[in-house]
Formats: structure tokens, sequence, C-alpha cells
């Protein structure tokens, strides 16, 4: 066996190289531990040998086995955030580029899916010739660091940026720190405040309590309070406090505390008590009852509330116990619109009083939480007088005031209604116009006292006749209207005739036994119409018809009547245009004396249809009242007969008076007065030259107004005429009355045509003469005819005559060549004025 020898020598180099591996390994053991402390992994990568190195803790940080090191960049790339990827290639780059030592933050991802935050360093290493060799690097975990700052940061945004103010005491009480929100809020600097008591900031009244709190948070208890401070300033402020213990290992080392400033808080709670004082005491002496009812009782009503409803105690009485039973229904639908929507609502029911009366009231309610409980309150007023007000003005409105029947207006209604339904159900009805023959004569004979109880008692008659399905109103003076619903016209004319009938059976009033009778004119729907207007103007079509065939009878509008009716339509809508188209002419009729001589003249108004020639005014006059032109017709002739005599005397005519005939409706106007001085003035005449013609149903109708009237007129010098006297009874009592007013009466026609015949007439006529001279008042009489009238005429010494004995009414420029004569002569044509 052959000798293995190995030299001392040897052995020593082997003992030093085994002692060199094992320091070796003690370094790696020691570095290995020192980055298992610092949590940070080595890394190198031999560019020559292409091979990587990772150090232990570098498994650790990837959460790898040390197997599973990453051999490509795709590997590794693999284990870094997605959203980081991007980022660490180009710092790699641009590192590569730079070859100087460099940085990064970003995050890995480890198998198991934690995320966590890492630091990596990388640096060159190179040979002396300057050519890179090994690249190195060291990855930290800053995972938690990271979470300890943020935490702190949290913690310093916390106290820095709260809106309250924060801060913090020794023991002793002195300030330690807080942040800018104290600062702002009590004027001081930092410095200022830092290590000062905090009791010198605290109001006399709030020092005791502040630090009976402050003791209490040092013991370990938190505390909440309010308190007083004062700012640098000298503000007093209130603040809303809490302090609480700073311990540390089980230790109170300090106090924290907070606070808000609550000062406008305070103040708007000290505005809300006073409104509330303010407001209880509104409500309590409010004239209007205010409640609060909760499930379906009162828990509070204030005084006047209980003085409505005279319940001396309502707090806990049912609301239904108030409520007319008739009533309950709108009640409750109100109160779900007010508890479902929060609706606001105003309406009016019936209440019980605690006597058992009923009254009217207005309710104003809404919805309200108190106390977690939903609630009804609000206010109510007692409205009975002005419901009973309001009913009777509506009544008024609706109704006639002296036949209590419905009027025109409420008839208007009414019919509108009717055709609906009539319409809807394919019904007929009738429409009657009923007017009262020589009614008339009643007012004027015996005055309108009697006449207005004699309309109420044929209202009653009419009433009592009709059906309870029929309707009647009573639309003007002695008119009445009246509708059948669901007749046939022969049922209709049928009822008519009874209405009449009935109403020839005598009246008794005031020792009077009258008499009168009634003519009616019907229409049917939809026979005759569809509107309410159309059926109204034919029925009054066929009224008509009854008056011309004698009265007391009953007509039914016809088709037949058409030309007749087209021909009044049509005038109608003519005469709204006959003064803007000049169509209007004034005629004059002179009045002369016993002479013959002309002493004056009537201005006669005419009217030039471009259709059908001359109309009368008998045709076109009731016209023009019916459609309210009147007034505007009147205007005319008074400018026109103006102008008239202005231009006469220019041509120098000697002035004569000429009369204007004035309806009532114009003699009521405001105006007319200063519009007949107006023309006067405009004209240059002498007031004297114009007369006025009144009649006498003038008088009777408005006597007030128009004595007030004939005053003006007096003041202005005009002269006043009384036309158709005699016609009335009532004449002799309106002249004794109106004396001094009337300077001329004008005879009715009448009495004049029987004159030569008639022996009575011819002494009234006489009588009339002489009273007339008696109290210095002209007379004239008109309608005279023939010689013998105008013999007898001046045998009794009347002043003046008007007829077609001398002249009938003529154009301007005819009545020119009469006044030239003078002195006219006798004609013997027939007189139709």
């Amino acid at each position: 066996m052959k000798a293995f020898f190995i030299s001392r020598s040897k052995i020593n180099e082997v003992k030093e190289e085994i002692h060199t591996i094992e320091e070796l390994k003690k370094i790696t053991e020691n570095l290995d531990f020192a980055q298992q402390v610092a949590n940070i992994g080595s890394w190198h990568y031999d560019i020559l040998k292409d091979q990587p190195f990772w150090s232990k803790q570098m498994f650790h940080i990837f959460g790898l086995s040390f197997d599973e090191m990453p051999a490509t960049k795709k590997e590794l790339f693999s284990l870094v955030h997605a959203d980081d990827v991007d980022r660490l290639k180009k710092f790699f780059k641009e590192f590569l580029v730079k070859r100087e030592s460099d940085k990064i933050s970003y995050r890995i991802v480890r198998p198991d899916g934690e995320c966590r935050h890492i630091v990596q360093k990388v640096q060159f290493l190179e040979d002396e010739t300057g050519t890179p060799v090994k690249l190195f690097g060291t990855i930290q975990d800053i995972t938690n660091s990271r979470e300890e700052e943020i935490q702190a940061q949290q913690y310093k945004s916390l106290f820095d940026y709260n809106p309250d103010a924060v801060y913090s005491f020794d023991l002793e009480g002195n300030f330690v720190d807080c942040n800018p929100a104290l600062l702002r809020l009590l004027g001081y600097t930092k410095q200022e405040i830092v290590k000062t008591p905090f009791l010198n900031l605290i109001e006399p009244e709030s020092r005791d309590e502040a630090f009976f709190r402050f003791e209490e948070a040092r013991k370990g208890h938190s505390q909440r309070y309010e308190l007083l401070a004062r700012t640098k300033s000298g503000t007093v402020i209130s603040l809303s406090a809490a302090k609480f213990p700073i311990i540390v290992n089980e230790e109170v080392v300090g106090v924290y505390g907070i606070a808000k400033d609550v000062t406008k808080e305070k103040q708007s709670q000290q505005l809300l008590i006073e409104a509330e004082e303010k407001f209880r005491s509104m409500v309590e002496d409010s004239i209007a009852g205010a409640y609060i009812i909760k499930d379906g009782k009162f828990v509070y009503a204030n005084p006047q509330a209980k003085k409505i409803l005279g319940v001396p105690e309502m707090e806990g009485l049912p609301f239904w116990k108030v409520i007319h039973p008739d009533d309950k229904k709108i009640v409750e639908e109100k109160i779900n619109k007010r508890l479902l929507h929060g609706e606001l609502q105003n309406y009016e029911v019936r209440a019980i009083k605690g006597d058992g009366s009923v009254i009217h009231i207005e309710i104003h309610g809404s919805r309200s939480i108190i106390n977690n409980t939903v609630s009804l309150l609000g206010t109510f007023m007692d409205i009975t007088q002005k419901k009973r007000a309001a009913d009777r003005n509506e009544y008024l409105a609706y109704h006639d005031h002296l036949t209590s029947l419905p009027n025109r207006r409420l008839l208007e209604e009414k019919l509108e209604q009717q055709i609906a339904f009539s319409k809807t159900a394919n019904e007929q009805f009738a429409v009657l116009y009923l007017d009262l023959d020589r009614f008339k004569y009643i007012n004027d004979t015996l005055g309108h006292h009697i006449g207005d109880q004699f309309l109420k008692d044929v209202a009653k008659r009419l009433k009592a006749a009709i059906r309870k399905q029929d309707f009647l109103a009573h639309i003007a003076g002695d008119e009445f209207v009246l509708f059948f619903p669901n007749v046939a016209k022969n049922t209709a004319v049928d009822l008519a005739k009874t209405l009449i009938s009935g109403l020839e059976q005598p009246f008794y009033r005031s020792d009077y036994e009258l008499h009168i009778t009634a003519s009616i004119g019907v229409s049917m729907y939809p026979e005759d119409g569809a509107e309410k207007e159309t059926l109204m103007r034919k029925a009054d079509s066929a009224l008509y018809r009854a008056k011309a065939l004698g009265k007391n009878n009953v007509q039914v509008y016809s088709p037949l009547w058409s030309v007749q009716t087209s021909r009044l339509q049509a005038l109608e809508k003519d005469l709204r245009k006959a003064i803007e188209n000049k169509e209007f002419e004034l005629y004059y009729q002179p009045k002369v004396n016993l002479k013959k001589e002309i002493v004056g003249a009537e201005a006669l108004i005419r009217w030039q249809h471009p259709k059908w020639g001359m109309i009368s005014p008998a045709d076109f006059i009731p016209l023009a009242e019916k459609m309210g032109l009147i007034r505007i017709t009147e205007r005319w002739v008074t400018e026109t007969v103006c102008e008239q005599m202005k231009t006469w005397q220019q041509e120098g005519f000697q002035p004569i008076p000429v009369s204007i005939n004035v309806s009532a409706l114009r003699l009521m106007d405001k105006d007319f007065v200063d519009h007949v001085h107006e023309c006067i003035l405009l004209a240059q005449l002498d007031p004297r030259c114009l007369e006025v013609e009144i009649t006498e149903t003038s008088f009777l109708e408005n006597e007030e107004i128009i004595m007030d009237t004939f005053t003006k007129l007096k003041k202005i010098g005009l002269q006043i005429s009384l036309d158709d006297f005699g016609r009335g009874y009532s004449s002799l009592s309106y002249l004794k009355r109106f004396k001094g007013f009337i300077d001329t009466l004008k005879i009715d026609r009448n009495f004049i045509q029987d004159l030569d015949h008639n022996f009575e007439e011819l002494v009234i006529t006489e009588t009339i003469i002489q009273l007339a001279e008696r109290l210095k008042i002209k007379v004239v009489a008109e309608g005279v005819e023939t010689k013998k009238q105008f013999d007898l005429l001046a045998k009794s010494n009347c002043g003046a005559i008007q007829g077609y004995l001398f002249s009938k009414p003529v154009p301007p420029a005819m009545f020119e060549k009469l006044l030239q004569k003078g002195i006219l002569e006798i004609t013997h044509t027939e007189n139709k004025k």
C-alpha cells in the first residue's frame, strides 16, 4: 500500500481556507439577519455570465420559495403591479443610459395576491476599462412604514384641517399644542397660546365649570359642556367644548380638547325663544281660532277657538264632534290631502257649537310632525255672517229684487244648461216670452207703488201655474221669460194658454179690482235654434206677432216671418253705421201763432236708408233704444240743429226757437247738459233758441234725476217743453210740482184730433190752455189738421199751432222757403206725423 503524505504547509493552507469559508459563512449569515431585520433584500446580476443572484430576504419580500427565482425579464416584471410595470421599464431604460445610481418605488404583487410597497436602488460595477460587468441592487419593503406615515398624515390632517378648534393641555392645564382653527377663533398666534394656562381665556362666570371639567378629564372621564370665552379682541363667544384624557401606557399624560363656536346658534336659539313667545302671545290673542289635532282629538285650542265653538275645554275633544255630519265627507277628503301630500288646505264647512247651533267656518290647515307624530294644525274663522251676506249677494245677483224671481242673468245660465242637457238627451223644449198687455196704463193711472205690487201678484200667479220642472224669470218691467223642458210644441201652446187664462182672473190691490191680459211668443229647441240668443230672439219675435194680432193670445215662431225678421235684423246692423254714412236727416215742422206767423219749429229725425228709402222714426227709434244707440243718435241731433240754426242766422233769418226731442235715457246722462251747452257755445247761439222736449213718462220714471237736469238746463237759459201733455192722469200734479221749469205745454194730439166733434175733448183742451195761461206757460197744440180745429183753438186763445194744416216736416232747404214767406197759408193735406 502506497503511503499518502501531506506536508504541514499544505495542511495549514487547508485550515486557513476552511477558516475563511467559516468566516464568510458567518458574514453571510449576519448579512441575511441584518437584511431580515431591515426587511431589505439584495441582488446582483453578472452581465458577462448572464447570471442573477438574490439574497434570502429577496425571496421573503416577493413571497417566493428559493427555487422560484425569476429567470427572465418577463418573469421578473410579472411580479410587478400592473399599474407600475411601464414606469419601472422606463426607469431601467433611463438607468442603462445614465449608468448612475438611482432608486424607484413601486408595488409588487405576491403569489397570494398581497400587494407590497418597495423601494429599489441600483448601480453598476465596472472593470478597469470602464466596462459594466455587474449590476447591483437592493429592495426594501416599506409597506409598514408607509402605513404608519399615512396614519401620521391622517392624524395631522384631522388636527390641522379640522374646522373645529383642537388643542391639548399638559396636566397643569397649560396649552401644549393647537390647530389653526383655534387660532382663527380666538385671534391669537401659536406662540401666544402655547405654554399659557387655558383658564386665562375663559370668562369668569365659566371658569369654575371649565376647571371642574378639566379635572374630570385628568381623572380619565370624558366631558362635554358649554362655556364662554373671550377672544384677543375682547369679544365674548359661546363655545361647545369636549375634554377627554390622553392616555399612554395606561397613564393619563395630558388632556385633549375640541371646541366649536356656537355663538350664532345661541343667538338664533334666543331669537327663536323670543319668537316662540311672541308667536304664542299672538296665537293666544288671535281673533282666529287656532288648533292642533293628534289622533283625531284636539290637543291644543286657543281661547278664540273655544269662544267660536262655544266649548270651554277642547283638549281631548274628538275632532268629528264639531263637524256637521253632512260635511264629514268634504273634511275627510281635505284631511287626506294634508296627510298624504302635505298640501295646505283652505275650505269652508259647517261646524256644530257646544249649544248645538250650526255655524259656517273657514279652515286653513296643514300637516306637521310633533314629537314624531303626524299632527294637523291650522286656524279657522267664523264666517257665518260673511256667508249669509255672500249668499244674499249671490241671490240678489241672480234674482229680481221686486218679484224675487230669477233675473236675466240666471235665466241665461239656466237656458245654456238646458240646451246642453237637451242636446245630450235628444229632447226638445220650449221658450216662452210673456208680456203684460196695458200694464203701462195701470202704472200711469194708479202709480208705481200699485204697479209694483201688481207685478208681484202676477209673478206669484205665474209661479203657481207652472210645473215643478219649468223655469220662470222676470227680466224687465212687465216682461217674463219661461222655458218648459221636454215638451212638444202643442203641449207648450196649451201650457201658455193656461198661463193666459190664469191671468184673466181679476187682481185685487188697495181697493182696486185690476184686470190684465198677456201675450206670449213661443220658440222651440232645436227646431228654431240651438243657442239661447236665437231662441230668445225668435220667442220675442213671436211675442210681437201676438201683440200685432190683438194681444191676449199665443203665437209660435214661424219661419214664414223670416223676410220681416231679416229686414229687422238688417236695420239693426245698418243702424250702427247710419251716422257714419251720413244717412240721417233732420226735417223741420213749423209752429205758427194765431196770426199764422212762424214762431218756432220742431226738429224731427229721418233715416234715408240706401236700400229701403225713407224709414219712419217709429220704426228705427225703438231699435235705437233697444240697441243702446239712442244716446249717440240724440247727440247727433243736438249738434246738427245748432249748426243749422247758426247757418240760418248767418243767412239773415230772424232767430226762432227750435225744439229737439230728448229721451229719458239721454236726460240721465252725466254729459247731457255739458254737451248741449258746448253745442250752443260753438254755434254762438242764444240759449233761448234751443228747446228741449220731454215726454210726461220721463217724469213718472226718473223724477229726481230729471229735476236735477232741469235745474242745470235752466241755469244755461234753455227752454223746456212738456210733450204729449194730458195723456197721463198725473199731468196736472206734475205740472204743479215742476212749476217754474216748464216753459211750454204741447197738448196731446189725441185731444186735438177729436176736438171738432167731441165736446169733452174741447172742454179739456180749453181748460189746459186757461191753466197754462194762469201759470204763464206757453201752449202748443200739435196734430192740427183741419180749419175747424184751428178756429176752435184760436177761439180758446191757444198760443201756437203745429200740424199738417200748415206744413208737414220738411228738409232744411224747404224750411228756409217757409221762413222767407213769414206767414203761412192753410193747406188741406192729411196729417200723418
